[in-house]
């Protein structure tokens, strides 16, 4: 169990004239309970009662016992809340095996004893906080349980730091618990052939004995189990885990109880605020996140606050604000990460002669912006451009103003001559080409263009009907090929480099 040697004052009713105490009981349920501390408090005031332990029929169980002591905490720590039940209660007559009460009430005997006949009490369970963790071992304090009754015999009272005695038989006593080890098991007539009490333990009451011998009560260590027709011996309580503690045995008749006290000093929590440079961003952005009116700020999510970062999906960021009084609040923000846009960009006219122009339409989404040396809005003038492989980028910005781009490479080669074409002669271009081949007459008439491979197959046959056209050579393999075009009056071959 946890032991706290800081030394600390806490503050009550006759604080600052501001000040407020604040009182929150909690009762027995059967099942743990948790207290969260509230902000501005750094230390509570923790009552604990332990239960009563059982009846058997108008003999009572021993009473529980008391502990009192102040621990220091921090603003959002949660205490585990264990408070002790009574131990069952005995009708009368054989009944064993009748369960201790909630949080380490002994039973009484597993079998009973052939003549048993009255019967006993159950122990009674032990109140406890927990800090830290939910073990045994993290009890801070401890207010023990009572003994259960015995045969005509009263339970022993749950102790202060040492548990009250229950009853004796053959000259050995049920014994309470302590600081450092359970209490011992009460006598037991060797003659009888029913369950012999046990020692009481960490955290729990012993066993009673099987002839109507009453259960340990429960405690920092539980009490022994009562013997031949005696009551069981109380727990300990326990304030070592508390500053300024005290306790008092054979309190609390019943169920155990616990209060916890604490002063808000009339301070109030700072007005947080979460702030971002921006809340909805574009993927590959960087945002900074802020705190307002507090004095310190944490933020989740590894954010420092006031320093950039590329968040990668969207994700709501909490920051706690703490102000000089040591008290705290927090706030939420959200920011929203948009995907860029998925562009795509790949020129049809990859290779140009150095007199020609085109117009840009290839960039997907449609709606983007050209840019590059030789684009003017849409539209790539290789003469301005000129011969050589220019990097044409096209730029696509989506409705949550993401933006992204593609590039394309247009080829700008020198074809010389072609306006000094003699009648039926042609000129063509780019040479070497990979996608398209343009073709242009010296005159405006219709002509019959085959493609022929090395081996003299034609490849590819059209008819055309004016003076410029362009033939898509993509399916072709890379080689040497001549072009043949038949006009009315003439018929001219040249070759050309398919790369």
């Amino acid at each position: 169990m946890k032991k706290i040697t800081t030394l600390l004052l806490f503050i009550t009713l006759y604080s600052y004239s501001f000040s407020q105490t604040v009182s929150d009981t909690t009762f027995y349920t059967g099942s743990e309970d948790f207290f969260v501390v509230p902000s501005c408090v750094d230390s509570v005031f923790i009552k604990a009662w332990g239960a009563q332990g059982g009846f058997l029929t108008t003999t009572a169980g021993g009473m529980g016992g008391y502990a009192e002591g102040t621990l220091p905490v921090n603003q959002g720590d949660t205490l585990w809340l264990y408070v002790g039940g009574q131990g069952t209660n005995g009708p009368g007559g054989q009944n064993c095996n009748l369960s201790g009460g909630f949080n380490g009430g002994g039973n009484t005997g597993d079998t009973c004893c052939s003549n048993a006949g009255s019967g006993a009490g159950a122990g009674g369970g032990a109140t406890d906080v927990r800090y830290g963790g939910k073990t045994l071992n993290d009890r801070v304090i401890v207010g023990s349980g009572g003994g259960g009754a015995g045969s005509g015999q009263v339970g022993a009272a749950g102790g202060g730091l040492t548990g009250s005695n229950g009853g004796t038989y053959q000259s050995v006593t049920a014994t309470g618990g302590t600081q450092t080890a359970g209490g011992l098991v009460g006598g037991h007539y060797t003659q009888h052939l029913c369950s012999k009490g046990t020692d009481g333990s960490f955290g729990q009451g012993g066993t009673g004995d099987g002839n109507d011998g009453g259960g340990g009560g429960g405690g920092c260590h539980g009490g022994g189990g009562g013997p031949n027709n005696g009551g069981g011996a109380g727990g300990s309580s326990y304030i070592a885990g508390v500053i300024n503690g005290s306790t008092t045995g054979g309190l609390r008749a019943g169920n155990g109880m616990i209060i916890i006290e604490y002063s808000q000093g009339g301070n109030i929590p700072p007005t947080v605020v979460a702030n971002a440079s921006d809340t909805s961003i574009c993927l590959g952005d960087s945002v900074v996140l802020t705190g307002s009116g507090a004095n310190t700020y944490s933020w989740n999510n590894g954010v420092t606050n006031g320093v950039y970062f590329s968040p990668t999906a969207t994700q709501t960021y909490t920051v706690v604000g703490t102000d000089t009084a040591n008290c705290s609040a927090s706030d939420q923000i959200t920011i929203t990460v948009n995907p860029l846009p998925i562009v795509t960009y790949t020129e049809a006219n990859d290779t140009l002669c150095s007199h020609a122009s085109i117009t840009l339409s290839q960039g997907t989404p449609s709606g983007g912006s050209y840019s590059g040396t030789g684009v003017s809005g849409n539209v790539f003038n290789a003469t301005v451009a000129g011969a050589g492989t220019h990097s044409i980028i096209y730029t696509y910005t989506d409705g949550n103003n993401c933006s992204n781009s593609d590039t394309s490479d247009i080829v700008v080669v020198v074809c010389a001559g072609i306006n000094k074409l003699a009648m039926g002669e042609f000129n063509l271009y780019p040479n070497p080409a990979k996608t398209n081949l343009n073709i242009v007459l010296a005159e405006n008439a219709p002509s019959k263009v085959e493609i022929h491979n090395l081996l003299g197959a034609i490849v590819y046959s059209g008819n055309f009907d004016k003076k410029k056209f362009d033939i898509n050579i993509e399916s072709l393999e890379s080689g040497k090929y001549f072009i043949t075009i038949s006009t009315k009056d003439k018929t001219s071959k040249q070759s050309f480099i398919k790369q």
